[in-house]
């Protein structure tokens, strides 16, 4: 498995104090609900209908999400609990323009 530089970052700021290797073996095909949260999320700053499709994501035990490019390459890392906390934020930040256009 091929960790790209972002996804070294990644694992430091975020996941630290895991084993990489244990994770990733134990991880299982990410759920629907995860997935979009992701694609939420990633639509929100990117644009809709930029979802990078040809991703895999998976999840393992700890909660520690990857994002995997051509079946061997790791993009990045993150946990279950920063992607639901970020949705929160951008839920409220969304209902925030939404009065302010009012």
């Amino acid at each position: 498995m091929i960790l790209t530089a972002h996804a070294k970052e990644r694992w430091a700021q975020r996941c630290h104090g895991l084993d990489f290797y244990e994770e990733l073996t134990s991880s299982k095909p990410a759920g629907k609900r995860i997935i979009n949260l992701l694609r939420r999320g990633w639509e929100r700053s990117q644009g809709v209908g930029t979802w990078p499709a040809h991703h895999d994501y998976r999840v393992s035990p700890n909660g520690v999400v990857f994002v995997i490019r051509g079946g061997d390459t790791v993009v990045t890392a993150m946990t279950v609990r920063d992607i639901k906390r970020w949705d929160v934020k951008r839920c409220a930040d969304d209902r925030l323009k939404k009065k302010r256009a009012l």
